[in-house]
């Protein structure tokens, strides 16, 4: 792993007011064309993740901290 992957930080862009990052231990796959930009890496906490377009799509892992926000049970985040 080069020092680049070891200290990256993907940010989520889902709102303009409001962002989230996420480490990156391992970046897997990245590539950026003239209409999507994709990420794909590991993290400690959810697992293998894929990013579109700086919105997270996917995690492999169903490891979730607990939610300080009592949600309905039919509430959905980013993420989930």
């Amino acid at each position: 792993m080069s020092t680049r992957d070891k200290d990256r930080w993907v940010e989520e862009t889902f709102h303009p007011h409001w962002r989230v990052r996420l480490k990156a231990d391992k970046v897997l796959h990245e590539v950026k064309t003239e209409h999507q930009d994709l990420v794909i890496f590991e993290n400690t906490t959810w697992g293998t993740v894929l990013m579109l377009d700086g919105v997270c799509q996917l995690t492999t892992t169903s490891k979730r901290q607990p939610d300080p926000v009592k949600r309905p049970s039919n509430a959905r985040g980013s993420c989930t």
